[in-house]
């Protein structure tokens, strides 16, 4: 019978390895939202080894990605929407992993409307002679209130928005991750237009055996 032996950070050595990122305000871009090093946005904390070292890309090989954070709205609508990525060399080179839909930010005031992503990425694929790229599969979801909860939250009622990634049909299969070199794992939202805003207050990226 299988069992699970050991769980890790893959970004265990950072001591930034599991705190806040960048706050993406009021800006209609894509950006990388969950922690960088030393605050150089194209270089994320999390990272995967190439195949063949320690903690490095193995076929069967899980990633569970673990984040929470929080959304403002602004005076105009805009859509936000979150992608994890796979960011090849942790050197600016983004391939999407799996994205949500889009969430249309209404126009109002509200403030600090808390969400959490949950995720779990699966290495199918590593480099070989025969194949120059390896593979990985990806699915989650995003989860928040429709509002900011009063009190008493009346038990039984429906008031959660569960946003999957991706939003139909099972994992994303991604089969042009080149696993020879070392790959960044990191969080990026993208807003339609200049306002409203999206912030990671807690990142946790495990390597599973």
């Amino acid at each position: 019978m299988a069992n699970q032996q050991w769980v890790t950070l893959v970004n265990s050595g950072s001591p930034r390895a599991s705190g806040a990122g960048t706050t993406l305000s009021a800006s209609a871009t894509t950006a990388t939202i969950s922690p960088t090093q030393a605050q150089a946005l194209t270089a994320d904390v999390a990272t995967v080894n190439p195949d063949g070292q320690p903690l490095g890309w193995q076929v069967g090989m899980l990633i569970r990605v673990s984040a929470r954070g929080f959304v403002n709205t602004g005076g105009t609508t805009s859509n936000l929407s979150w992608l994890l990525t796979a960011n090849k060399g942790n050197s600016n080179s983004y391939q999407t992993l799996a994205t949500t839909t889009t969430l249309a930010l209404g126009v109002g005031s509200v403030t600090g409307l808390q969400w959490e992503l949950d995720a779990l990425i699966r290495c199918t694929a590593v480099n070989t002679q025969a194949s120059a790229v390896g593979a990985c599969s990806t699915q989650g979801s995003v989860k928040l209130p429709m509002a900011v909860p009063g009190a008493p939250v009346a038990l039984g009622t429906g008031n959660a928005i569960i946003l999957p990634m991706p939003n139909i049909s099972g994992e994303t299969s991604l089969a042009t991750v080149d696993t020879s070199v070392v790959t960044g794992i990191g969080l990026r939202a993208t807003l339609s237009a200049a306002f409203g805003a999206v912030a990671c207050t807690q990142w946790l990226v495990e390597a599973l055996d």
